[in-house]
């Protein structure tokens, strides 16, 4: 087998840069919202008005910076609060029928109150359309319902039903491997050829593996060094590369996104074989070639090992090695799913569907992770015979993705009631301003009771905001809750927002 010769960088730099910088529509790869939503409402009409001239100005991306879809230029970095901590529930329920009250003494959700609080969200800029559901979450009981069994669009809250199918089905501690194999071609004027097998972790690292860390978890340098020492045992010294990327099957890049998102740091194609899901630094664009990013890495890493390479650009099967040579294991499931919670990334959310694609026996592609996540919730009760949850891809980056609001809150009073991995659901979600998407929200003085109390999925796109996740009244209750809109002019996402903030807020100093 003849190893291709590697290309040059400056190939893939070019295409990269085809991708138009100013035509972003806005985007799922949330991390930070705007420091000025904790200025007061008094000044309100003047950021209004810097808003607008910067949208002018930086178009698609500024956008998405002002509307929490991207960090940028906008994005401010406030303090941290301690949260607080996640309370375990003293009931355990398997259903949301038929669950046990708790006793007189407990402090009971008020509805009258939630009716109010959503009443001036209303008032202050929450959308009419908008979907929602709020449940004490111990009994499953619904506090408050609108339209809360009509699917939407549910951009990045999508991930939660990723995360919760990985933990379910794929398994919270599997970690996925990376590994090494020797070919030995029949023709001896070949050199060997190392074979470098993707296992579907994404978030691979180019230098040595780092066991505290989930993105670089697993090293290329470390699995180069440990195939180095096992080729010398082989009495081998010189050898080419070829990656085999086949444990995922069919179209690397979803045909609904736009391939402009690559450029904005978006999404890069899928591969089972990618370092740091594509990404090729901050703020900068993803990779349009991550398996051979991987394998080039690989290789030189392989070289400075004192093995000489003599190519790297090529393709293989491992199904065709005759030996294992090396092996490095990515950071469990349940640690991948925690990231790309926090995070919002759209590559790990994906990748990590392809793992429920597999345990469930469908293929890895995108509409077999889908259908497997969509029978994974099935399988939960959360799905009716009209099949309200409709997925397209797995991080809500696609606008053909529908998810009702009840499914969503429904998902996580299940979570918070059973046992198991999937118990883990709610607290690996971030936390109001402290980490992730949330880390900078609830700052005003509108939404400063949610910093530390609202744990919840943000999403996000041009047309779509919402949330999902659990908080604890001031009462010590815990609520499960989705709150969703879509279909929305840019104007009024970027009133909803801090409208859906501060009725979160409002339910944590209430007592609900």
């Amino acid at each position: 087998m003849q190893p291709f010769q590697p290309q040059p960088r400056t190939r893939r730099e070019a295409r990269l840069a085809e991708a138009d910088p100013q035509s972003a529509r806005g985007s799922q790869n949330e991390r930070q919202d705007r420091a000025s939503r904790g200025r007061r409402r008094g000044r309100g009409w003047r950021w209004t008005a810097g808003i607008l001239t910067v949208v002018a100005l930086l178009g698609g991306y500024g956008y998405a910076d002002v509307v929490d879809a991207v960090p940028g230029v906008l994005t401010a970095q406030p303090p941290r609060p301690d949260p607080v901590p996640f309370p375990t529930p003293t009931l355990r329920v398997t259903t949301t029928e038929g669950a046990t009250p708790v006793g007189d003494a407990a402090p009971t959700p008020a509805a009258e109150s939630v009716n109010e609080l959503v009443e001036e969200a209303l008032a202050d800029g929450l959308p009419a359309s908008t979907g929602i559901d709020i449940r004490d979450a111990l009994t499953g009981d619904v506090l408050y319902a609108r339209d809360a069994g009509a699917s939407r669009t549910p951009a990045s809250t999508t991930k939660v039903l990723t995360a919760a199918a990985a933990l379910a089905e794929a398994g919270a501690e599997t970690r996925l491997p990376t590994t090494a194999y020797l070919h030995v071609p029949e023709n001896e004027a070949d050199p060997p050829l190392v074979i470098l097998h993707g296992g579907g972790d994404v978030l691979l690292g180019a230098g040595e593996s780092d066991s505290d860390a989930v993105d670089g978890h697993a090293g290329l340098a470390s699995l180069a060094q440990e195939t180095a020492h096992a080729l010398r045992g082989h009495g081998i010294d010189e050898v080419a590369v070829a990656r085999d990327e086949s444990l995922f099957s069919g179209a690397d890049f979803h045909p609904t996104w736009d391939r402009a998102d690559i450029g904005h740091g978006f999404v890069a194609p899928l591969s089972p074989l990618m370092i740091a899901a594509g990404r090729t630094g901050e703020g900068m664009p993803r990779s349009d070639r991550p398996g051979e990013d991987a394998a080039r890495a690989f290789a030189e890493a392989l070289q400075d090992a004192g093995i000489e390479v003599r190519g790297h650009d090529g393709s293989a099967q491992a199904a065709d090695a005759d030996d294992e040579l090396a092996q490095v294991l990515s950071a469990p499931l349940r640690a991948q799913a925690e990231h790309l919670l926090v995070t919002s990334d759209n590559v790990v959310s994906e990748a990590v569907g392809r793992q429920v694609a597999l345990a469930r026996g469908e293929e890895a592609d995108f509409a077999g992770a889908a259908r497997a996540v969509e029978d994974a919730m099935a399988d939960l009760g959360l799905e009716d015979e009209d099949g309200a949850i409709s997925l397209t891809d797995l991080s809500g980056l696609s606008y053909d993705n529908r998810i009702p609001p009840e499914a969503l809150s429904r998902l996580l009073v299940l979570a918070v009631a059973g046992e198991g991995p999937l118990a883990e659901l709610p607290s690996l979600m971030p936390v109001g301003g402290w980490s992730g998407t949330l880390s900078s929200r609830y700052r005003s003085e509108e939404s400063a009771d949610g910093a530390g109390i609202v744990r919840a999925k943000t999403g996000s796109l041009r047309s779509v905001t919402s949330l999902a996740g659990t908080l604890v009244t001031a009462d010590g209750r815990l609520l499960a809750f989705a709150v969703m809109g879509d279909g929305l002019e840019p104007a009024e996402v970027s009133r909803a927002r801090p409208a859906m903030d501060a009725l979160l807020a409002g339910l944590a100093r209430c007592g609900c």
